[in-house]
């Protein structure tokens, strides 16, 4: 994955690194979410949803409605790389 590492925490705090990414190419997007362990069934829903969307400033209500189906399949950290590569890949900053 592309950009910069965000670290938040003190000392003696479980502390937690989030890999924010900068705006990412589609076949970045798709291969960061293979990396990530999505299936290809998940990324040709995905693909389908954007499409339905069409060209938006953010994630639209097909994305975010693909997003709600899969999350319950994921890990808790996976949920938070997922929609942080759906973000960066709609040039939103990462904490969106």
């Amino acid at each position: 994955m592309n950009g910069s590492n965000i670290s938040v925490g003190s000392t003696g705090v479980v502390n937690q690194t989030m890999n924010a990414p900068t705006v990412i190419s589609r076949d970045q997007l798709m291969q960061d979410l293979v990396n990530t362990g999505l299936s290809q069934a998940q990324l040709d829903a995905l693909t389908e949803a954007a499409e339905r969307d069409g060209v938006v400033v953010e994630p639209g209500p097909a994305v975010t409605s693909w997003f709600n189906e899969i999350r319950s399949n994921l890990t808790a950290a996976a949920v938070t790389t997922v929609w942080g590569l759906v973000t960066a890949y709609a040039g939103l900053p990462a904490a969106s």
